[in-house]
């Protein structure tokens, strides 16, 4: 599970924990951004993209790992033992921040 990529509801679900809301509404089109003229993705910093970031480590740990409570460290321990195993590291990272029950 950890080298697959999360389906769309999980994807969804997981950055919906981080501040991500669906807002339905038309809004901006970018050049090769997924998009839906029905509504948009707000950004915690209410920016409205329209789309959700990509699983790589520039967005997780602008938009996820920061969030994290004091099991910060725990939980960046386990992603570097799962890298240090040969796991993708975005992958691994998305994974375990996606365990994480509550965030701040």
């Amino acid at each position: 599970m950890i080298n697959q990529p999360p389906t769309k509801q999980q994807e969804e679900k997981f950055w919906e924990k981080h501040g991500f809301k669906w807002e339905k509404r038309a809004v901006v089109r970018l050049p090769g951004a997924p998009f839906d003229s029905m509504g948009g993705w707000r950004y915690p910093d209410s920016i409205d993209h329209g789309y959700l970031p990509p699983i790589d480590l520039n967005s997780l740990f602008k938009w996820a790992v920061p969030k994290l409570g004091k099991d910060r460290m725990s939980l960046l321990a386990k992603w570097i033992r799962q890298v240090v195993d040969g796991q993708n590291p975005a992958l691994a990272l998305y994974w375990v921040l996606d365990k994480v029950r509550e965030v701040e």
